[in-house]
């Protein structure tokens, strides 16, 4: 990090004030790898509902029906080891590329003293974020420009046999623009007020699931 503090006319009443800084992250926290450990194919999930409505052969003492009874389950899995579908798959970028998120923070401020009690700064402020860990869904539900619901999701998917394909990279950026005008009141006659107003635009290229 790097900054400077510059008194304009020598007279504490004006002064420009900037600065620059380098911020690395974590790549992804331990937890969302974690995550996955309870998914097929490290371990056997089965989930039924209402099995009498989509198997009359279903019943309480057999929830399976026709379905083939998973367990007990031989671990690690054969090859010839049924998955029930759709199965949630994650993976990671094929070009291995896992940096380390950098993000660049960047100011310069005018700062001038109105009365003993009141003073007002104008700063610009940006930053830029590279390496940005992203989540993007390889296996997206295609809308289909009508009668797309929460419901038929799973059958509007590419791969039906899936559900989330959930690709891991580092690929996302940020950039962030901002006008920040700040106006100070000090405690005096026991009042104390800040105001302040920022324009600023923010893009990124992260999608969002």
């Amino acid at each position: 990090r790097l900054g400077f503090a510059w008194d304009v006319f020598g007279n504490a009443t004006t002064s420009v004030r900037g600065g620059v800084g380098m911020f690395y992250d974590t790549r992804m926290n331990d937890l969302f790898n974690n995550g996955w450990i309870g998914t097929n194919p490290f371990t056997e999930t089965y989930s039924i509902s209402n099995p009498t409505a989509s198997d009359s052969t279903a019943t309480f003492s057999n929830p399976y029906g026709k379905a083939t009874n998973p367990f007990p389950v031989t671990l690690p899995l054969p090859a010839t080891a049924p998955f029930p579908t759709p199965i949630t798959v994650i993976t990671f970028d094929p070009s291995g590329n896992f940096h380390t998120p950098l993000l660049y923070d960047w100011n310069l401020a005018v700062q001038q003293q109105i009365t003993a009690t009141l003073t007002a700064q104008v700063a610009y402020v940006g930053s830029h974020g590279t390496h940005i860990f992203t989540n993007v869904e390889l296996n997206p539900a295609v809308l289909t420009g009508s009668g797309d619901t929460a419901g038929n999701e799973q059958a509007r998917r590419i791969y039906q046999n899936f559900s989330n394909i959930s690709e891991s990279n580092m690929g996302g950026n940020t950039s962030f623009n901002s006008l920040q005008a700040t106006l100070t009141k000090r405690l005096s006659a026991g009042l104390s007020a800040t105001l302040n107003y920022t324009w600023s635009k923010s893009l990124d290229d992260i999608p969002y699931n």
